[in-house]
This record gives C-alpha cells, structure tokens and sequence, in this order.
C-alpha cells in the first residue's frame, strides 16, 4: 500500500488561497457530500488540499485518498478507502483487522465529523466502485462528510441528495479565479492592464493562470508578456497534450483538429469541416471527456473552444499532415457566407490567404451602417484581418477606416484618412460608384460625421442636405437615424442653436431606442447635459448625467472611458455650482484616460477651463498657466485648434481676474483674441470661442476704462446670447454688463444689470461666474443690497446674496450669512448705531454713547434706513432682526 495516496500533496509556497471557496466548503459541513466537478486544470486537488489542511489545523479528522486508473479494481478500492478512513478515526497505525463496515459503525456515533476526500475519483470511476459510493451515501453514517473531486458528472445517484439539501456543489465557473484574485496571483509582476490582460486570454482557469505567472516571471522584462503566452507556448502545450489530447479516441482528435480554426462550433459547421463525420454524440462526448469546450449559452447545437486550448489545437493543425489549414479556412469561409455570416466569411478568407476574395466581400458591405447600429467590434474585426495598404485603397474600406480613428480620439489620423480620400476619389458624379452600392447616404453620413469629429463648426447651408437626408432616410434604419441626428445634434450646438440641438438628441434617442441600440444612447445624455449647462439649467444638467450614469451601469460598466466623459461634464456643472472639491474629484481620473479613446471638441475645452479655474481659485495665476499650457499641448497634438482658441480667452480673463493688465493685453494680441471675435476665423471657430474672445475683450476694455468698446461688445455679446438662448453666456454679459456701468458712474443701470443676472443665477444656484469676475462683483452686490434695501428684498434673493458674500469671504459655510451681509452693507458706525437704536434713546443720547455729535448719527440713520429699506426707527429695528442683522 502506497501512504503517499493517503496524504495530501504538499503546498507551494506562492499557492494562493482560495480563501472564499473553503468559506462555502466550511459552510457547507453539515452537507453529507461535497462534490467538485470541472474539467482538468481548474484546481479541484489544490482546493481540497488547502481544505484538509484547514480542518487539520483546527484538530478536526480527515481522511485522504488520491486515487488512479489502478482503483479501477473494486477489491484495491475498497482496501485503499478502508486504510483512509482508519487512519482518521484510529489515527496513523490503526489495527489490520479493522473493516469499512466496523469504520462506518464507528462513524454512526455522536461526536465531531470526519471528512473523507476523493481526489481524481473519475480515474476509478467503475460500476462497482459507484456502489459502494452509494453503499457509503445510502447508510449516512452521522459523523461522515464525503469530499470528492472529478473531471465531469458522477454516475452515482446525487439527485436525491440535492433535493434534500445534502449536497454542495462546485463546477468549473465557481473555481475560476476572478480578476480581484489577480493582485494574490501576480503581486508586482503585472500591472492592473496586465492583470486584466491575462484574464482576458485565459478566461480564469487555474492551471492557465498558474502557468501564465510562471511565464510572466520569465518574460517579465518584456513590455507585454502575455500576447506571447498562447496555447502553444511550450508549458500550455505539454499541459494540454499530457493531460487532454492524449487519451482521447482517435475520432475525437480528428474532429478537434479539423474545428480548430473557428470561434464557435455549430453542429452543422462541425459537419462542413469534417466532411460530414462529426456528429452530436462525438461533440457530447468531447464535453463529456471535460475537454475544454462548452455548450455556448441557449444553444444546445453550438459550442467554443476555451481560447488557450484552440490556440493548443490551431498550433497542432499547422503541422498536421491529415488536415490543410487553408483548406479548412476556405471551408469556414464558404459556410460562414452561405449562412450571413459575414464577418467570420471575411476573416477566414484574409487567414487563407486570400486578400482579393476578403476585399471583395467587405467591399460590399456598409461599415458605416453596421458601426451606427452599434457593431463596432465588427467592423474592427475586418479591418483587423485585411492587409493595411488594401484597406487605404479601397474607398468604403478607408472611409470606415477615418471614422474608427475619430471615434478613437486619433483626429490626425482620422483627418488625413478622410484628405487622402478626398484626393483619391473626388467629388463627383462617379463618387458615389467608387464607393460600392448604395454608397450616396452613406457618403452623405461621412461627410457630417467627419465635420462633427474634426475640430470645426459647420455652415447653416452645409447643414440642410443633411437635414434632407434625414427627411428620405428608412424609418426602420434606427442605427442610422440614430447616429444622423446626433451628428445633426452636435452641428446644432456648433451653430449656436442650442432649441434646436436640444430637440435633435432627444429624436436620436428615441431612434437609438427603438433599434435597441444601448451603445448610441449612452453619448446623448452628455451632449443634453453641455447643452443645459449652456442654457444655464443645471437642474436639469444634474439629471442628465445621472440617466447617463445609469445608462452607463446598466449597459457598459466595464467601459471606464464613457464614465470619464461624463465626469468631465460633471466637474464643469460642480465647479460653477461653486463645489470645487467635487469637480477635482470628477477631473483628476479623467483627463488622463479621456485622451486615449473616443471625445469630442467640447469636451476637452469643457475640462481645461474648468482646471484652469480651479488651478487660479486655488493657487493663483502661474497654476493656471500650466494648465492652460498643457491645454494648449494637448490641441496641438491632438490636432484641435478650437482647443487652443477658447484657451486663448480664458488666459486673458485670468490675468484680468490677476490684476496683470499688461500681460491681459499682450495674451490677447498674440493669440488674435480681436479676430476670432469677428468671425475671421470661421468655420474653424463656432460660437462658442467668438462669444468667449467677446467676452474676454469686453472685460479689457473695462479694466482699460474703454467703456464704449466694452458696451458695444456687450451689447452684440447680449442679442447673441438671447438668439441661442445660452443662458449662462447671458448671465455673464449682465455681470460685466453691470462692472462697466459702475466704472461709468451709472450706479442704478448697474445695480438694475446686477438684479437681473442675481435673479437669472439664483434659480441653478450659478455660483462661480460672479465669483470669476473678482472683487468688483462683491462690490456691486454690496451697492444692490444697499439700493434695493434689505427690508424689501425677498428672503430668496436675500439668502442668495447672503451665499456669494460667504462664498467670496472663503466660501465658509459656517460662518454666519447676516455677519458677513452685515459687514458688507453697514460700515462700523453704521451698525454701531444701529445696535442703540434698540435702546430706545434719542439721536442726542446715542451721540453721547459714540462720542460724536448728533448731525453724524442722523446722517448715519439716514443710510440706514435707505439700506434696510425703511423710513422709520420701529421698522429698522424689526428689519434688522428679522434678517438677522441683529442678535434677537
């Protein structure tokens, strides 16, 4: 008798402990059986054995047994089993005359239980020896708990034990290792990128695992170890060959071989590659024999080959001498065509070798359709498996091509894809022929979403084609309406026509909706939230970004890149709600990752105004210039000159808001701040860096006392605003509207401006842009309170006002609103003499207390009374109280 079967084998060091599975086991003790069942590699022995060794730890009794193809023999079975049992119940040296029955007597005693573990039972699996399994199980003796391990089903009766609740079941999806098991596995070896890299390939299985850290640590040195690591490196190779392929019929390693080419196997597939040898029963079987392949999901036809074990199998046919691998691509090919499959048909061509016949077949098929419908993993596909110059000089190729690259973030080379063809196939009657079939919407299509994704407005009159393209379009193309209005939605914006473009995305959504397309209504709640943001509604900002956070959850949350889109966003709307704290949150992860993958214009100007906000509320002047100078990096690598121009304007306002006049002046020359004012540099420019070079201007010529330039410029900055209804942009123009009135000695149109952009601010709770024009707003909101008079405010506007004084003393929110509203409204003596006024003493009296003369406090009780908004003694008092000003 071999003892070594009867320990346990020993542990690595660097095993990793699959701690929650002998959570479940252990929780599962009161179970009669624990049954493991998985195909080879998924770690049954190294569970069980971490599992014995915790009940060792712990004092309890266990039993091991590892058996082979020699326990195939009922009489050794038995022996084997008897001998593990008495060494759990008599310890190490127990009596030779003990019998199972007499162990299993022993067992029906009260005390603790013993666990009895059956490694690798399916080697011994006999019809006599699942009897005498039944034998153990029908007697239950009360102190036994039996652990068995195996490739594939048993074939002892267990579906009584699951309906009473004794059993406990582990298949291969519960031993997988998840991706937070990747740290434990890799430690330092690997990045998170990595991590999630080899998880991808080796979709959790354990013996993959383990074998990819042993090859992570030999080619560690390497930039990226794992492409390497495949089915066919040598370790996978002789795990597979050893423990899988070999003892397999002969049928059985033909039909693999013969199928290795391929993602998933239909039965009718399985036939066209074999010759019409393979069968349901032999692929059955294969499952059966817990080889790596699985029933695909809803289909009871059709199965997949774990991606290590086709690479294994791939690897094998190359140096096949009974199967042709181009043959059998071209077979693939053939089927994949005949059944609509034409993704499969192209990749399998292009693999044969047979570049010609994979272009003509992509030729005819509109990729820009199939990305609108949401297919872009498709598309790449396609062009992933046809040669690089074929593509660049097939016209529907390169188009489709452009567009990936844009959807990518790479502009450049979206850009110079889209010139190249423009050179090679001009516009023209013929145009459209060279593209393929049904090639003139879709031409129509590229053209708009090549205008959205570069970095430029649009013309009214460019616009209006595609406006009649949409008219004509198939009601029931939802991929392509869908993805034609959010084009349109986007030029909308550029436009300055935000009713218009609010109402578009809407229609996209609907579209996107009803074609069940997830992936295109996940952008569109971005865009309807920039575009309330610019209309100054930031209640319904906050909602937008919410569906898209729930749209994102639901639908795409391994897509790290869509919510950094939305952080953008959301970090603009915290930092004018004056949550600067948030909108850092909301920045910093985003910015690095949002450079890598699919944006827009917008959302780059969206995020570096508000750093470079945040960086000159927070540090001053020279942080904002280093944000404003990475901003400017990033357009010129990028390729975004809009970028750039909108930076432009928001570095002369910041070294307004800094005092530096000189150098305000100087940033705005240089940068030809004048003409993207007048338009010059349209349509590279939208409305968006004119209106903002407007503003920017406006407040040079009030900080140069040029208050007729500054009016002229407010005014068209006004009639603009109205006509887009971009109410932030409106809100603004009143604030510097308001500044320049004051500098004019014109006290009641400024305070008049002031009202109206409190009261339009006041209902989103627009914090930051009185704050960002500086000290002068604190004043003028000092002059309003004082001309309007405390007493005939509302309590909103009150406590509004109340908010920004706070907000501009240090934003402490708990410091009092009436102190800071008091010590802005009332000078020192002022509220002095209004704190007698509650004595009841006459002018006279309260002169004496201040040691001043009377005329003095009736000429501060005069002011007063105009600041509270009162003419009498009694109402000033009840006023002051009321708000507060006063201690009760």
């Amino acid at each position: 008798m071999l003892l070594s079967k009867l320990r346990p084998p020993m542990l690595n060091a660097d095993t990793v402990p699959r701690s929650a599975l002998i959570g479940r086991l252990e929780r599962g003790r009161s179970h009669l059986l624990s049954l493991l069942h998985s195909p080879a590699g998924f770690g049954k022995t190294t569970l069980l054995a971490q599992f014995y060794r915790h009940l060792e730890a712990a004092g309890e009794a266990a039993a091991w047994l590892a058996l082979d193809e020699d326990d195939r023999d009922p009489e050794r079975f038995v022996a084997y089993l008897t001998s593990a049992v008495a060494r759990a119940v008599a310890g190490p040296a127990p009596p030779d005359s003990e019998t199972l029955a007499t162990l299993l007597n022993a067992l029906s005693a009260d005390g603790p239980p013993t666990f009895v573990f059956l490694d690798d039972y399916h080697l011994a699996q006999t019809r006599q020896n699942d009897q005498v399994i039944e034998w153990l199980l029908r007697h239950r003796p009360q102190r036994l708990r039996l652990v068995v391990a195996m490739r594939g089903w048993p074939t002892f009766p267990v579906s009584r034990l699951r309906a009473e609740g004794n059993l406990i079941e582990f298949d291969e999806e519960d031993l997988r290792f998840r991706l937070d098991d990747g740290g434990r596995l890799f430690g330092d070896e690997l990045d998170s990128a990595g991590i999630a890299a080899v998880f991808e390939r080796t979709e959790g299985w354990p013996v993959a695992l383990q074998l990819a850290r042993l090859w992570a640590s030999r080619h560690g040195g390497t930039p990226s170890p794992f492409p390497g690591f495949t089915g066919s490196a040598s370790e996978m190779a002789a795990y597979l060959a050893e423990e899988i392929v070999a003892g397999l019929p002969e049928a059985s390693r033909d039909l693999l071989l013969a199928t290795a080419i391929v993602q998933e196997l239909p039965l009718d597939l399985a036939r066209h590659l074999t010759g019409g040898r393979a069968t349901s029963a032999m692929l059955a079987e294969l499952v059966a024999l817990n080889v790596p392949i699985f029933a695909v999901p809803g289909h009871d036809d059709r199965f997949r080959y774990h991606p290590i074990f086709r690479e294994f199998l791939a690897a094998q046919l190359a140096v096949s001498d009974r199967h042709d691998k181009r043959a059998q691509h071209l077979l693939a090919s053939q089927w994949f065509l005949d059944h609509g499959q034409i993704v499969d048909a192209i990749e399998h061509a292009a693999a044969a070798g047979e570049a010609e016949r994979a272009i003509e077949m992509a030729g005819s098929v509109s990729w820009v359709r199939q990305i609108s419908r949401g297919r872009s993993v498709d598309v790449r596909r396609v062009l992933a498996a046809l040669p690089d110059d074929s593509i660049c000089r097939h016209p529907r190729l390169a188009a489709t091509l452009a567009f990936l690259k844009y959807k990518d973030g790479n502009y450049k080379a979206g850009s110079r894809l889209f010139q190249d063809l423009e050179a090679m196939f001009p516009r023209g009657p013929d145009r459209a022929a060279a593209f393929g079939p049904d090639a003139t919407q879709d031409l129509q299509l590229l053209d708009a979403l090549h205008a959205a994704y570069v970095d430029q407005g649009i013309a009214p009159e460019a616009i209006r084609p595609l406006e009649t393209l949409l008219v004509g379009a198939d009601p029931t193309d939802y991929g392509f309406r869908g993805t034609l209005t959010t084009t349109l939605g986007l030029l909308y914006f550029r436009n300055g026509r935000l009713l218009n473009s609010r109402a578009t995305f809407l229609a996209s959504m609907d579209e996107f909706d009803s074609g069940n397309i997830g992936y295109g209504t996940v952008f569109i709640p971005i865009h309807l939230a920039m575009i309330a943001i610019a209309q100054a509604q930031l209640g319904e900002a906050r909602s937008w970004i919410a569906s898209g956070s729930e749209k994102i959850r639901a639908h795409f949350s391994f897509d790290p890149a869509l919510h950094h889109q939305l952080d953008l966003i959301a970090a603009e709307l915290h930092y004018l709600s004056g949550d600067l704290a948030s909108a850092k949150l909301c920045l910093s992860p985003a910015m690095t990752a949002i450079e890598q993958t699919e944006g827009w214009t917008e959302l780059y100007i969206a995020a570096y105004r508000t750093m470079a906000a945040i960086a000159f509320a927070e540090h001053g002047i020279d942080a904002a210039h280093s944000v404003l100078d990475a901003g400017d990096a990033a357009a010129l690598r990028l390729g975004l000159p809009r970028l750039s121009f909108n930076l432009a304007s928001k570095r002369v306002q910041l070294l307004l808001a800094a005092g530096a006049l000189a150098e305000a002046k100087r940033a705005a020359e240089d940068s030809g701040l004048a003409a993207i004012a007048a338009d010059r540099h349209y349509p590279v420019t939208s409305w968006i860096e004119r209106d903002e070079a407007t503003a920017s201007l406006a407040r040079l010529a009030i900080a140069h006392d040029d208050p007729a330039e500054a009016f002229e410029r407010l005014a068209e900055l006004e009639r603009r605003s109205h006509e887009s209804d971009a109410g932030l942009r409106l809100i603004q123009c009143r604030i510097l509207k308001a500044i320049a009135f004051r500098k004019t000695g014109e006290p009641d149109l400024a305070v008049s401006s002031m009202r109206q952009a409190l009261m339009e601010a006041m209902r989103e709770g627009l914090v930051r842009p009185f704050l960002d024009e500086g000290l002068a707003v604190r004043t003028l909101l000092k002059d309003t309170v004082a001309h309007i008079g405390v007493g005939a405010m509302t309590e909103a506007l009150y406590a509004w006002i109340s908010q920004l004084l706070i907000a501009f003393d240090g934003g402490n929110v708990n410091e009092s609103a009436s102190e800071t509203v008091g010590s802005v409204i009332f000078t020192p003596t002022e509220f002095s003499v209004l704190q007698e006024l509650r004595t009841g003493g006459s002018n006279k009296q309260i002169a004496r207390r201040l040691s001043t003369t009377e005329n003095t406090v009736k000429f501060h009780m005069k002011n007063i009374f105009r600041k509270l908004g009162v003419n009498t003694r009694r109402l000033a008092i009840e006023v002051a109280l009321q708000r507060n000003l006063l201690p009760s």
